[in-house]
């Protein structure tokens, strides 16, 4: 799988990134120009801007799962639920 201009480790970042946006929902995919395979500052200006409006569906989703994996990543709730399970191991 490649192509004369494309690296293994290229086509692995344009894999995970496909998954981010398409599969977890947690970003957007950047178009690229059709002449030259490269992203334009108009692309990339459009896909921030998704990521940033309100009125966009994708960017209240992706904002909020960034919300709830800050909060379920706090060292407090999991010191909490550690510490929990271990009163009830004693």
């Amino acid at each position: 799988m490649g192509c004369g201009n494309c690296s293994a480790g290229t086509i692995r970042v344009v894999f995970i990134s496909r998954m981010i946006s398409s599969s977890l929902k947690a970003g957007v995919e950047v178009e690229k120009s059709e002449e030259d395979g490269l992203f334009t500052k108009e692309s990339v200006y459009k896909a921030v801007k998704t990521l940033m409006d309100d009125a966009t569906e994708i960017g209240r989703e992706v904002r909020e799962k960034f919300k709830t994996k800050k909060l379920l990543l706090t060292k407090d709730l999991e010191n909490g639920y550690i510490h929990s399970f271990c009163q009830k191991l004693q």
